[in-house]
């Protein structure tokens, strides 16, 4: 019996270029650098879903940090996931 798939939710992590700057990650001056750095973007999570621009090609609605910075202050974990070598920017 051949199964048939669905595809109803756009897989927008693939294609994402992150270097997981693993020998910077306990480096706490170059995180504040970064924390600080107006180039930084965060993804947003609800439940453990990342917020998704819908309005063309869905892609993750990344934001700036004046956009978090409140969640930041009452304690929002943060992950870090790399960096990347092109703004990770909804087209």
């Amino acid at each position: 019996m051949q199964e048939k798939f669905n595809m109803t939710k756009p897989l927008v992590f693939t294609g994402n270029r992150f270097d997981r700057v693993s020998h910077l990650r306990s480096n706490p001056e170059w995180l504040s650098k970064k924390l600080a750095d107006p180039s930084t973007r965060f993804m947003p999570m609800h439940k453990l879903k990342a917020l998704i621009e819908v309005g063309g090609e869905p892609c993750i609605d990344w934001r700036g940090l004046s956009d978090v910075r409140e969640y930041i202050d009452a304690g929002a974990p943060m992950v870090l996931l790399g960096v990347a070598d092109l703004p990770p920017i909804c087209n």
